[in-house]
């Protein structure tokens, strides 16, 4: 056995997947994802396969499983603790984040990585947490009581909402942790998900770059990999062993639960099992929205994230502080490229989109066979009728989320929107630039990782992308103003870098600074901002 895990994650959605491979067959192998609690009901199986512990030792509340041993790291990525001192084992990109935030051209631990010889090394991570999954429980039978399918949505969305809430905070006051009611199965399951999260955690060890991205982009997604992917931290705790805020005086957080590796690997044949937090499953999509992920989304996906890691690349490699600035949003934006790559090439060597439609006109036998299925007769048909009628649209929004936001002031803009209740609020003058400063503030860590010629130099390249793919979904207001800079985006380049007020933290800040009621103006002529408003009021009313 073995346990790794996938990048893919979805905050507090854990699953379990399980395949076995071997057995002493040439291709054999069962699947599936499923919720650790539910486990049980699959043991007899995952015993035939070579399972060697109890299902309970996988997930049990108690304390005894391995739920204890297997984390959220940060929000996205997966964790091992594999000692009882709260040593963490990690992906080398999961903790790339965190490292970017730490190293500087004196400290330069991409280039030269860090490993600490003593626990007093350890370097303090702000900002990077470790959630514990303690325990999941159905509750489907509370939320989903006496709400019938024929419920209006609108009534029946309020009750699940209010029952979600009252029922969290009875879980908070019954167990002092956080609990979190998630829907699956397209909201016909409900469970609670109660939770720790540490927040003084410490980097250990962090490979440089030669060794932890070695092969790079190439080698990603890609098996077997030769590549020292992995990063260690350590988890801290306060007063009896529990979360608290940093300090010098928390200590290892200590467990009686944790994994041992197994150094002389694994062989054919072995029960293999991946835990963590992959999070969710397109498995039972049909064929008309797979062929869609074939031929829409994913390559344009891939098209538009080749320019702009080109775009990025060539200023990252011309400067060492812009390499320490995007580098990690670079391996970020470089995961899903590759990713997609072999996600198309996999769907076609393997014809996944044959085996669909061969199950579905199975399928469609069946259900006709059987007269209480009259309503799943034309089912396939209008499954594909409404992916047909999609298809434009999401080409669309493909483009707007890949290319238009791919844009970093693009996306930022959406802060001003944010800004503009606060200033029409009627607020006093120091009440409104105490208000504005607050939330000005939130975005030092964006800024601390952002350079201006970069973000420039993609802008005309992805907008161009954008403009020349959205044919008749372009927005009216977007073509009229391309028009008034002469259909040429580096001159509107030129005028957006230079003169909103996103482009600079300092332009932003002073702006906060000395704002009044009156400024809200300034804020409506600002160019990202229009741009942004322009395109984001036609998806909201053409595409949503």
């Amino acid at each position: 056995m073995f346990l790794t895990h996938d990048n893919r994650h979805y905050l507090l959605k854990t699953v379990i997947l399980i395949t076995c491979v071997g057995l002493g067959f040439s291709t054999f192998a069962k699947e599936g994802m499923w919720l650790p609690p539910t486990l049980k009901s699959r043991e007899a199986d995952m015993k035939s396969m070579g399972l060697q512990i109890p299902v309970d030792k996988i997930y049990n509340p108690d304390g005894s499983g391995l739920n204890n041993s297997i984390v959220l790291f940060g929000s996205g990525c997966t964790g091992e603790i594999i000692s009882p001192k709260g040593l963490l084992l990690t992906n080398h990109h999961c903790g790339y984040g965190t490292v970017q935030g730490l190293s500087s051209r004196e400290r330069d631990y991409f280039a030269n990585g860090f490993f600490a010889m003593n626990m007093s090394e350890e370097i303090p991570c702000p900002g990077l947490s470790v959630t514990y999954i303690r325990k999941m429980e159905n509750v489907s039978g509370i939320i989903l009581a006496d709400i019938p399918d024929t419920m209006a949505s609108p009534r029946r969305d309020s009750l699940i909402s209010g029952r979600i809430r009252n029922l969290e905070k009875g879980y908070r006051y019954t167990t002092g942790m956080d609990a979190a009611i998630k829907p699956y199965f397209n909201g016909n399951q409900y469970w609670v998900i109660i939770t720790e999260t540490f927040r003084d955690i410490r980097l250990v060890g962090f490979p440089p770059n030669g060794i932890g991205q070695f092969g790079g982009d190439t080698d990603n997604w890609m098996w077997p990999r030769h590549t020292g992917d992995f990063s260690m931290f350590r988890v801290y705790a306060g007063k009896n062993n529990k979360p608290a805020a940093y300090s010098k005086e928390n200590k290892p957080y200590t467990t009686k639960n944790f994994l041992t590796i197994n150094a002389s690997g694994y062989k054919e044949g072995d029960f293999t099992m991946v835990y963590g937090f992959p999070g969710t499953t397109q498995e039972y999509i049909s064929s008309y929205q797979l062929n869609q992920i074939y031929s829409i989304t994913d390559p344009i996906r891939i098209d538009v994230r080749t320019q702009k890691l080109a775009s990025w690349t060539k200023n990252m490699s011309a400067n060492r502080d812009v390499f320490l600035k995007y580098t990690s949003k670079r391996a970020s934006v470089a995961n899903g490229w590759k990713k997609w790559q072999g996600e198309v090439r996999g769907l076609r060597i393997n014809d996944v989109t044959g085996k669909k439609q061969a199950f579905e006109n199975e399928f469609q036998s069946w259900a006709a066979s059987d007269t209480s299925l009259h309503y799943a007769d034309d089912l396939l048909a209008r499954l594909q009728v409404n992916a047909l009628h999609a298809d434009s649209a999401l080409k669309a929004e493909t483009y707007i989320q890949e290319a238009f936001f791919g844009i970093e002031i693009l996306q930022q803009a959406a802060f001003l929107d944010r800004l503009l209740p606060v200033m029409r609020a009627k607020l006093s003058q120091a009440t409104l630039r105490d208000s504005l400063g607050k939330l000005v503030k939130g975005l030092a860590g964006f800024y601390k990782n952002y350079d201006h010629a970069t973000d420039k130099a993609a802008f005309t390249s992805l907008m161009t992308t954008y403009y020349n793919n959205g044919g008749s979904w372009i927005p009216a207001g977007l073509r009229k103003t391309y028009a008034e800079y002469g259909r040429n985006w580096s001159r509107m380049a030129d005028d957006v870098f230079a003169l909103s007020l996103l482009a600079d933290s300092s332009r932003l800040a002073a702006f906060a600074a000395n704002v009044s009621a009156r400024d809200t103006v300034k804020l409506l002529s600002d160019p990202a901002w229009r741009l942004y408003n322009t395109v984001n009021t036609y998806r909201r009313n053409t595409l949503a």
